[in-house]
């Protein structure tokens, strides 16, 4: 008996031990197989075709390469991650009630914020006693960064600030002195609430005591600050929103199994079919009987009554139809706006009688895009194109763009 327990017991500690490798390869394989690109532009601001650029090429936890400027071909196949300077964002320390939901942090900047908040990108960084930490940057600076980056072969992954790389130390505050900025980051604690400062060059003005320095981490080189800033990035929340990917997802079938489940699905089908037949013949025998009740001659006197019927019904959802295409257009010009932030939205008119019809006004420097132009990006982004009429026209010296739905009789004509 004893023997037989020993024997079990064995057994059970080599299984153990078999599990354990096997889910440590696993984790070995995942992490080596973790590789993506960090950028992270010199200033603040817009993309500036690559100036002031610099990367860094990881590979689970490790710099394989580094540069400036944009990296080699051989790279921009990789994940990327944008690092963009702190003066682009604002932190905010704000008293919150439990269980608030993501689409309503806006709803505590109201009062703060300098814009609407609808056009700020809002993520949180960590919370304690009732409290929020929200860091919030435009919209338009992260889509601006988007589609520079993908005309460049970049894809782009995740969007992070520096300050949220930055190591802080509860109680005190950081210093942190790059090439070019100078930033203060101050962590919250239950005594205060957190928040950063930010300003060019590298002279420190004269600050409050609470903002007294106890830490100081300054780097001259932009490819050695960005190495101190990699090591955080992936723990970051990234204010950029993940795309929705279907998975697909596969379920293998013993094979004794395969050949029975072929013939249900063909003896499905054929009782489909049969059953379609029947009804067929059951609706013509009905239609044959309710033209004789109504005094037609035949069921294609009735076939006709039915057509115009039809008709009547097609012509009387018309304008919830028109109504729903305006919407759709209404959604469109707002995702061209932010892909197109050249341009002002004025005036913006949606109705059932006119359709939809919308005033831009251009406000970006250099001369004003060709009617051609704007009609491919339009085209772009909806593809029924073809029923919005555009009209530029220059008036009191500035570039003024015109958008109206086509309504059916014009679109027939």
């Amino acid at each position: 008996m004893n023997r037989i327990m020993d024997v079990e017991k064995e057994v059970a500690l080599a299984t153990a031990a078999a599990a354990q490798t096997a889910s440590g390869r696993k984790r070995w394989f995942g992490a080596s197989s973790r590789e993506e690109l960090l950028l992270r532009p010199a200033s603040p601001g817009l993309p500036d075709e690559g100036a002031g650029l610099c990367w860094l090429q990881r590979r689970h936890g490790e710099t394989q390469a580094s540069g400036r400027g944009l990296p080699p071909s051989q790279h921009r196949r990789l994940p990327v991650t944008l690092v963009l300077q702190g003066a682009d964002a604002s932190l905010f320390d704000v008293v919150a009630p439990p269980g608030l939901k993501a689409q309503e942090y806006a709803l505590l900047l109201e009062e703060q914020l300098l814009s609407d908040p609808e056009t700020q990108q809002i993520v949180k960084l960590g919370q304690a006693e009732g409290r929020l930490q929200l860091l919030a940057c435009d919209k338009s600076l992260l889509h601006s960064w988007q589609s520079w980056l993908a005309e460049q072969g970049f894809k782009l992954t995740r969007v992070l600030f520096d300050l949220q790389l930055m190591p802080p130390v509860p109680g005190s505050v950081l210093g942190w002195q790059g090439p070019a900025n100078l930033l203060l980051l101050k962590a919250a604690d239950k005594e205060s609430a957190g928040g950063f400062l930010s300003w060019p060059g590298n002279q420190l003005p004269a600050l409050p005591e609470k903002w007294a320095v106890q830490s100081w981490r300054e780097y001259s080189d932009e490819v050695d600050e960005l190495e101190a800033l990699a090591p955080g990035s992936s723990a970051a929340t990234s204010l950029l929103k993940p795309t929705r990917q279907a998975k697909a997802s596969g379920i293998k079938l013993p094979t004794g199994l395969r050949r029975p489940l072929q013939l249900t699905a063909v003896a499905a089908l054929a009782y489909l079919l049969a059953t379609g037949a029947f009804q067929w013949r059951e609706q013509q025998a009905a239609n044959q009987l309710l033209a004789q009740r109504l005094g037609l001659g035949s069921s294609t006197d009735l076939e006709q009554v039915q057509r115009q019927l039809t008709r009547q019904l097609r012509m009387q959802q018309l304008p919830l139809q028109q109504l729903s295409e305006t919407e759709g257009l209404t959604i469109a010009l707002s995702d061209w706006l932010a892909q197109h932030p050249q341009w002002r939205l004025q005036r913006l008119g949606n109705s059932i009688e006119t359709g939809f019809h919308a005033s831009l006004i251009w406000q970006g420097e250099g001369e004003t895009p060709a009617l051609e132009q704007i009609r491919e990006s339009w085209s772009a982004q909806l593809p029924e194109s073809q029923r919005v009429n555009m009209a530029l026209e220059i008036l009191d010296g500035k570039a003024r763009l015109q958008l109206s739905q086509l309504m059916d009789a014009e679109v027939q004509s």
